[in-house]
């Protein structure tokens, strides 16, 4: 027989483990080799060996664990493409030759929960009955293969575009990242009974439509402000006030509350499927991974709003004055840029000040470069202190 990675040399099974009931002599049943049977039990990962043509005759007990049977089905007899929802015909492809070979593939477990896999398959002869045997191992990289799609979209896709889509490619990159049917980022909004605002959705691998809800009697109740929550299945059957969630048949919910800077709580991310979650563990690392960009964007976003809501407000206050004004921000590279002018402005200096808004002084007035009004007036901007003259220029 060729050797598998781990296996134990033959006879160093201890001979209590052979007679255990449920153990894996039981499950390998008569068609296991007694041999390969042991191979399978040293094996932590699940394993199981099966024929050429792709039946199972035994698995080991990590195998049993990880996919989870009904009442005392057996696996013996199972097709090998009943058992992986993709992979299994690579396997067998694979498996006819006589070196080791290794592909991705995933599993639907009971209850519908998604399993990544590295799946390795290895040719070896039965020395028992002369014939040859497929032993597979299956190793759970649900974590690994979530972490590496959403570092690629942290690294590339969050960033590569305008600044109005963030949170369009945030949802869109999360719910790649999960294989989640719906991934959102809400935002809290304020007063009582508490609400939700969602600033973007990402649904059925398109964009959806924004909407406002309740929290009380939602998952989201116990994230927003509070801690990261996973439901890996019956989330609508947890909070049965919650009617959305049963309306459109959502099975589990990840989601992690977002912070501001000062601690207030801003929101949350959250992500919802059909199916049962396997690892909600890493679902909520993944969401977690995204949630200070998520929380900072949030607060960059407000911040500008509320600069441009006290520019238009003093724009206003400043066109309502009957005198000659002209509205200049000090921006950081040291620059006045002109923000508005009073229609006295206007008409004292014969001009339409609309014209140069967004210049600097000296773009606008070329005339005042080579004087010290522009530098008095820089001055008088970052100190704070008051400037007159009563030169024309």
């Amino acid at each position: 027989m060729i050797p598998v990675p781990g296996s134990p040399p033959e006879g160093s099974t201890p001979a209590s483990r052979e007679g255990e009931g449920g153990g894996l002599r039981d499950l390998a049943g008569a068609g296991a080799p007694r041999g390969l049977s042991r191979m399978l039990e040293a094996s932590p990962v699940p394993a199981l060996v099966a024929t050429t043509d792709g039946i199972v005759v035994g698995v080991n007990e990590a195998f049993v664990s990880t996919w989870g049977r009904e009442g005392d089905r057996r696996w013996e007899g199972e097709r090998l493409t009943t058992l992986f929802s993709s992979g299994a015909e690579e396997l067998l492809g694979k498996a006819g030759s006589p070196t080791p070979s290794s592909f991705d593939g995933r599993a639907l477990l009971q209850g519908g929960a998604e399993l990544e896999l590295r799946v390795s398959v290895r040719r070896v002869m039965d020395p028992e009955s002369s014939g040859e045997r497929l032993v597979v191992f299956a190793s759970d990289v649900t974590a690994e293969r979530r972490l590496e799609r959403a570092a690629a979209v942290l690294g590339t896709a969050l960033d590569a575009g305008p600044a109005d889509g963030f949170f369009d490619r945030l949802v869109a990159g999360l719910a790649d990242a999960l294989r989640m049917e719906m991934v959102f980022v809400g935002r809290l909004e304020p007063g009582e009974p508490p609400r939700v605002r969602t600033l973007a959705i990402r649904k059925g691998g398109g964009p959806g439509e924004p909407f406002t809800y309740g929290l009380r009697g939602a998952p989201c109740e116990r994230v927003v402000g509070r801690v990261p929550c996973v439901f890996p299945s019956g989330v609508a059957d947890l909070f049965p006030e919650d009617h959305v969630l049963a309306e459109r048949g959502f099975s589990s919910y990840a989601g992690v509350p977002l912070g501001g800077a000062d601690g207030r709580p801003l929101g949350l991310l959250a992500a919802l499927s059909r199916r049962a979650l396997a690892d909600g563990d890493s679902a909520c690392r993944v969401l977690g991974l995204f949630a200070a960009r998520a929380a900072a964007e949030i607060e960059r976003r407000e911040a500008r709003d509320d600069e441009e809501r006290r520019e238009e407000e003093s724009r206003r206050l400043v066109s309502s004055i009957p005198v000659g004004l002209q509205h200049y921000r000090l921006d950081a590279g040291g620059r006045l840029v002109l923000t508005g002018a009073t229609p006295a402005a206007d008409a004292i200096l014969g001009v339409d000040n609309s014209q140069f808004l967004g210049l600097t002084l000296e773009e606008a007035f070329p005339g005042l470069a080579g004087t010290p009004l522009p530098g008095a007036c820089r001055r008088a901007a970052a100190d704070g202190v008051p400037w007159r003259s009563e030169e024309v220029v």
